[in-house]
């Protein structure tokens, strides 16, 4: 039972309690440990200064947090304010403040009771320069003025028996003043609010465009939820990778559930360190529960905690606290799933259970190695992330020779590798076997099947049949992976079967809503149907959400080329050259400089690809599409020829528009039986 310290003429007594930390702290500290320091101290000093004017006193410091009380809750906004009012140009700190009015043990040198841990927790909630107030702290400043605020509604808070309504403070009576309160200006922002959404909704009508008021479908008796990246709550920063990997298990074993519709990845690592209100998160994701967690490794012990949020209502409808053994944690991460099934009213199937319950390796150390090799894989897209990816993965084996989730990523990072860094005859066929040897040991797995289909008899053994055959057996495992869905629509525009890609894009799209790249995509896929305005609309809604994001420019540069408008496809090929100097995009520059006129621009793309060759490896293909701008069809052919030798993953792409130039060339004809395309 915990003690007051010292127990020196302990007082009861209402207080306004304050607590306050700094925003991202772990992160500025991971970057720089001396300003991490300045930004505890500067926040300290800050709040020195200010109690005396306030009444304030200062009952403890924890990590990079303050703990204050006040005897009124006026006192306690005034400081509030004003110490979030000296902070608001200091990019390097921002804090978040919470304030509750509740009864507090007080002694000479500490205070305890439900007030404090109220205050700690509500804290969270409030956005970087932010103030958040107990429902009782409200009731106290409602009528004041210079109040405003907004409901949040009740929310569960950790170690709090009850939900607590919270409301966002504004900042300053500045801002509280701006907020109008004139009927006739609220009537004239609705009116122009509506406008504005007619036109939105005609445009996303005629573009096909999904916008934020149109949920996602889900498949009748699904229910709907997100996975939230788990937080590492363990000393050791490097330990990311081991909370990143839970997430993604729990997502894993989720998706195996056949009524069960999982947002992908993605999208729930979108918010990752980031602190949103539940409804909204879920309102962006098109799912209805949220689960959260943390994760705390010490020694050869492991603390799980786990939330399932009904985003709706905003209550926890379910949670668990799982202190176990690291050889525990399978089991952990099988009866989380099986968990929230049950919570949801969601039956297993009896093969649904015993998959979300197979427990992948029983060597610990192949599983801590896989979960680096994964973090590599899929945070790190670059050649170092495959190389590194690729080790762990080995390493992985090594110690656990009958992996099979490791066999399958081994080939997963071969075939990412094959696109991007290696040339496909040295990479593709070590992805093959390692692949095979996955499923052979496992064939259930739909990542496994996927990978075979798109990397291997898709993007280089062109076994168009049996590539169809493994993206549908993945579907048929994993019906709500967004990645599937993705690579299958990829086949089926390369195919011709374009009205399929559309669908098996949109789909993909609706499982992961927040991924700038599935718009992209959808772009890609009308443009290749040469539905060129539809393109350009998904295009502009990714470039609007991500305005330097290269490939988005890239592909509306490409659009914007097949329809001949050559000015604007040169600013935004050129701005995408600028963003991140890809070699992907310099067969595009050429193109577009070719048909200006523009030679000598063309040739210095030229230089720059041989340049770039020096020291990476770029596809054959890429060198073919700049001859062709050139107008050097002799030299561009014979670059096509060795890229036919190389097994170029790009020459599926034959009966896209790109290549309308040289399409009437026999030796382009020739080519294109060699490939194997449909007609």
């Amino acid at each position: 039972m915990e003690q007051v310290e010292g127990n020196i003429n302990p007082t009861r007594e209402l207080a306004a309690i304050m607590f306050s930390d700094v925003v991202g702290y772990t992160a500025i500290m991971g970057r720089d440990e001396q300003k991490g320091v300045q930004a505890i101290a500067d926040h300290r000093a800050q709040l020195r200064s200010l109690l005396p004017r306030f009444n304030g006193r200062l009952i403890g410091e924890i990590g990079d947090g303050t703990l204050t009380s006040f005897h009124s809750v006026l006192d306690a906004i005034g400081c509030a304010r004003e110490l979030q009012a000296n902070l608001k140009d200091d990019r390097e700190l921002r804090l978040r403040i919470g304030i509750h009015l509740g009864d507090v043990l007080l002694t000479n040198n500490t205070v305890l009771g439900d007030g404090v841990n109220v205050a700690s927790r509500i804290h969270a909630l409030a956005p970087p320069g932010g103030i958040c107030v107990s429902e009782h702290v409200y009731d106290e400043i409602r009528n004041k003025p210079g109040m405003v605020a907004r409901n949040l509604g009740k929310k569960n808070l950790k170690n709090v028996s009850r939900p607590i309504r919270v409301y966002s403070l504004a900042s300053t009576a500045t801002e509280a003043k701006s907020q109008p309160t004139s009927r006739r200006r609220l009537v004239t922002m609705a009116a122009i609010a509506a406008v504005a959404l007619v036109i939105v909704v005609a445009y996303a009508s005629r573009a096909r465009i999904p916008t934020a008021f149109r949920p996602a479908p889900v498949a009748a008796g699904k229910v709907t939820i997100a996975v939230l990246p788990f937080v590492n709550l363990s000393n050791d920063k490097q330990d990311e990778y081991f909370s990143d990997g839970m997430t993604d298990e729990i997502i894993g074993n989720l998706s195996k559930i056949t009524n069960m519709q999982v947002a992908a990845r993605t999208s729930s690592f979108a918010f990752k360190g980031q602190n949103q209100d539940a409804s909204k998160i879920a309102s962006l994701l098109h799912v209805r529960n949220l689960l959260e967690g943390s994760v705390r490794r010490i020694a050869g012990k492991v603390r799980i905690e786990v939330e399932l949020i009904d985003a709706v209502s905003g209550f926890s409808i379910w949670s668990e606290r799982y202190d176990k053994e690291i050889a525990d944690v399978f089991a952990i991460q099988s009866d989380v799933a099986e968990s929230v099934a049950e919570t949801l009213k969601v039956k297993l199937l009896p093969n649904e259970k015993t998959r979300v319950e197979h427990k992948p390796t029983e060597n610990l150390e192949a599983y801590d190695l896989y979960l680096q090799g994964r973090y590599y894989l899929y945070s790190q897209f670059s050649e170092e992330g495959f190389t590194k990816a690729i080790d762990y993965f080995n390493r992985a084996i090594e110690k656990d020779p009958n992996f099979a989730l490791a066999y399958s990523e081994l080939g997963q990072a071969y075939g990412e590798a094959s696109v991007f860094t290696q040339p496909p005859r040295d990479a593709i066929p070590k992805a093959k076997a390692f692949i095979q040897r996955a499923l052979a040991i496992d064939d259930t797995l739909a990542d496994a099947h996927n990978a075979m289909a798109n990397n291997v008899l898709f993007g280089y053994d062109w076994d168009w049949p049996g590539a169809e055959r493994e993206f549908k057996r993945a579907l048929e495992l994993d019906p709500s992976d967004a990645q599937v869905h993705n690579d299958y629509g990829v086949f089926l525009m390369n195919m011709g079967r374009f009205d399929e890609a559309i669908k098996e894009r949109q789909r993909s799209h609706e499982l992961n809503p927040l991924q700038v790249q599935s718009l992209i995509e959808l772009g890609i896929v009308y443009t290749s149907a040469r539905q060129y305005d539809r393109a350009l609309g998904y295009l502009q809604q990714a470039i609007s959400i991500a305005p330097d994001n290269w490939w988005a420019y890239q592909v509306r540069g490409l659009t914007r080329l097949l329809q001949k408008d050559w000015a604007a496809a040169a600013t935004d090929l050129e701005k995408a050259d600028s963003l991140s100097p890809s070699p992907l995009t310099k067969p595009y520059l050429a193109l577009v400089y070719g048909q200006m006129g523009r030679r000598d621009k063309a040739l210095q793309v030229l230089d720059q690809l041989n340049e770039m060759s020096t020291h990476q490896y770029v596809d054959p293909s890429v060198f073919a599409g700049v001859y062709f701008g050139l107008g050097d069809l002799d030299q561009g052919f014979r670059q096509l020829d060795r890229a036919y030798e190389a097994r170029s993953f790009w020459l599926v792409t034959l009966k896209q528009p790109q290549w309308d130039g040289v399409r009437s060339d026999p030796r382009f004809v020739a080519m294109y039986k060699k490939v194997g395309l449909p007609p």
